[in-house]
């Protein structure tokens, strides 16, 4: 399976936990979402997942519906689950 990961610029996170958990917990629930992170302190959210079942395009229009504005990204490539770690 291929992964994607982004990192997204999220704006309104006014109340660091609640707001944390909220945009977390809306993003988590959209299949083909394998992880996220949000850190309020520098208001960016991080994001791995799977591109042929969810698009960044709809993982930015779940921090929208959760009350975020996100701004996309900074990509940080691409992986397949197929690689294997170099040998040492």
């Amino acid at each position: 399976m291929k992964r994607a990961r982004a990192s997204l610029s999220i704006a309104g996170l006014s109340c660091a936990a609640e707001g944390v958990l909220s945009a977390e917990r809306t993003v988590r629930r959209l299949p083909g979402v394998l992880w996220v992170y949000v850190n309020a302190a520098i208001e960016m959210a991080y994001v791995e997942y799977a591109p042929e079942v969810v698009t960044l395009n709809e993982v930015v229009r779940a921090f929208g519906s959760a009350g975020f504005d996100a701004v996309t990204p900074l990509s940080w490539g691409t992986a397949s689950k197929e690689e294997k770690a170099p040998s040492a």
